[in-house]
């Protein structure tokens, strides 16, 4: 499913909540196989959110402020996803986290 872009913060609000109510899935695999679209679905936000063209100093500070916190959300999300991350995962995570400060 492609996600709008029109309203990023929308569109953030919507992924967060799509990620928690994965928690309410019983089936296991089920929840994983859901949070795995979610998180691919938001890294494809993300991709696109940092490439798309800012008209304003007002958006442009907005969209920096949003792509931090969206940037620290996927560190944490791909971190959860496993109960001890190994060093690809965490090198992913920290990529996330460090790409993060350069937003905000």
């Amino acid at each position: 499913m492609d996600l709008p872009i029109d309203k990023p913060k929308v569109t953030f609000a919507y992924l967060k909540h799509i990620w928690g109510e994965t928690h309410s899935i019983k089936d296991k695999n089920e929840a994983l196989r859901e949070k795995e679209k979610c998180l691919q679905q938001f890294g494809d936000f993300v991709k696109t959110l940092t490439r798309m063209p800012i008209a304003t100093e007002e958006n442009r500070d907005s969209r920096r402020h949003l792509l931090a916190r969206c940037l620290l959300k996927l560190g944490k999300w791909k971190q959860s996803m496993h109960e001890t991350p190994d060093d690809s995962v965490m090198k992913e995570v920290l990529k996330n986290y460090r790409e993060a400060t350069t937003y905000d």
